[in-house]
């Protein structure tokens, strides 16, 4: 095995926290278990939704919080025969992905021959306002989101895993500061690394934030499905979604992969 690349940052409690990245022959993502390499789907993935609203893996007898950032990067570089060792403090959370994208966007090679794999049929979730669909395609994934919260207006971004620009600005997109969270941000000198609401003075501004808010979205859900994407390959089709979050995400991986649903995208309906 090989050094890729060794990212230290603070966590979501501000204690030092590193990620190593390593090269293997396997393809695939792999993540260091104890004395074992093991295969991202093999690991129990959840939602947290107290404090922190994020996904987390468990590993052995400790939780990881928020792996969505790095596996959203991972995602856009499509990482292949990449190990993952997390320190004893978790993950670094800095700047969303604006971290592991700065460590790892030139020494990932990008393949983007990969073969496609998308889903069979149609896969929907509506709650409400919620919303969350996967049509199947041939292409890699294009992705909507549309966003909104009290007091401003809908905005829908949308981007496409082929625009060099569009993995930029998903990966370097930051979450919302909450009003519990601004303490905290003082704190530690971090209020730049979320957006807030509240600090936009005007429309132009709160569009801004909105926009940068629905890239992030795409990140969280891309860091979401990487524990679907075969080794080797890539995701295809399209993906749009409103108003939804971690929890929609967890259903859409749990009906995908109970279900048996993702197949080569040239054997889709």
């Amino acid at each position: 095995m090989t050094l890729i690349a060794e990212i230290v940052g603070r966590n979501h409690w501000g204690m030092q926290a590193k990620v190593t990245l390593r090269r293997v022959e396997t393809p695939g993502v792999w993540w260091r278990c104890g004395d074992a390499s093991v295969s991202l789907d093999t690991l129990k993935m959840g939602c947290f939704s107290l404090l922190f609203r994020s996904l987390y893996v468990r590993d052995r007898n400790r939780r990881v919080l928020i792996p969505e950032h790095l596996f959203g990067v991972l995602h856009l570089l499509r990482a292949s025969g990449v190990e993952i060792e997390v320190g004893k403090n978790g993950l670094p959370y800095e700047n969303g992905g604006v971290l592991h994208w700065d460590s790892l966007e030139s020494v990932l090679e990008q393949n983007r021959d990969m073969p496609v794999y998308t889903v069979s049929e149609k896969v929907s979730f509506l709650e409400g306002r919620k919303t969350l669909t996967w049509t199947p395609g041939s292409e890699p994934l294009n992705i909507s989101v549309s966003v909104q919260y009290p007091k401003t207006e809908r905005i829908t971004v949308r981007v496409s895993l082929e625009s060099n620009d569009d993995l930029r600005r998903i990966a370097t997109a930051r979450s919302m500061g909450r009003l519990w969270l601004w303490p905290y941000a003082r704190w530690h000198g971090v209020v730049d690394q979320h957006v807030w609401l509240r600090r936009a003075r005007t429309e132009e501004g709160l569009r801004a934030v909105l926009k940068e808010l629905a890239l992030h979205r795409a990140l969280d859900l891309l860091g979401a499905i990487e524990y679907l994407r075969p080794a080797g390959a890539q995701l295809g089709g399209s993906i749009e979604t409103a108003f939804a979050g971690h929890p929609t995400d967890m259903q859409l991986v749990g009906r995908v992969a109970n279900e048996q649903l993702l197949v080569h995208a040239n054997s889709s309906g």
